[in-house]
């Protein structure tokens, strides 16, 4: 018997989130088929999630979106002692959606 060879996963490659100033979000996003994912992560990490006003969790977090092409899509991280971030996009098929959140220091939205 031959030797297994390893599963090649295809990803991706997106900018690294460095270049994030406090208080901003950057999407980036690549053609993937078959689902609208979105991916969040921010700085620091741990900031709860919402989509569209549902808590989804906590970042960084993948969720698969469930939507109408072009319907708009609203992301709010929030964490304890940082001021909240907030992004809207539009909703695509076939498509992962990355978004970065670099969270600044200040006035909390958080509930304690």
């Amino acid at each position: 018997m031959g030797a297994a060879r390893p599963e090649t996963t295809l990803a991706p490659s997106f900018d690294p989130p460095s270049e994030v100033r406090e208080g901003e979000v950057r999407e980036q996003r690549a053609f993937m088929e078959g689902a609208s994912l979105l991916m969040v992560d921010s700085a620091p990490s741990g900031a709860t999630v919402s989509v569209n006003g549902r808590t989804e969790g906590t970042t960084p977090l993948s969720v698969t979106l469930e939507c109408v092409t072009d319907a708009p899509v609203t992301v709010k991280l929030t964490r304890r002692g940082f001021s909240s971030l907030e992004h809207t996009l539009p909703c695509r098929h076939d498509t992962m959606t990355q978004l970065f959140g670099r969270l600044r220091k200040g006035k909390s939205s958080a509930k304690p």
